[in-house]
């Protein structure tokens, strides 16, 4: 892995140029996981990854990966609504 990309749940994702078949992939990488920071259950683990482009020295951009934990709603807080503003409550 590229030194630039070592860093924990990092990676990149760098365009495929010499395809030569349609079942291969469009894009290539590598990411690092710290399995500590994620779940395992049943020898998996859930990963949300975020991605980001970003231009190449060489010309051309990549994609910039990041992996999380995945987003989890907190049940035990209620909705709350936003309180509608009633015209007559404007003063003017």
């Amino acid at each position: 892995m590229d030194k630039k990309f070592d860093k924990p749940n990092n990676g990149a994702l760098f365009a495929v140029k010499s395809k030569t078949n349609p079942i291969q992939p469009d894009y290539r990488g590598d990411i690092m996981i710290d399995l500590k920071t994620f779940e395992v259950v049943n020898n998996t683990i859930k990963v949300s990854l975020s991605g980001w482009k970003k231009p190449m020295s060489t010309g051309g951009v990549f994609l910039s990966l990041q992996a999380q934990k995945p987003y989890v709603k907190d049940e035990s807080q209620p909705y709350q609504r936003k309180q509608e503003i009633q015209d007559d409550d404007i003063p003017f």
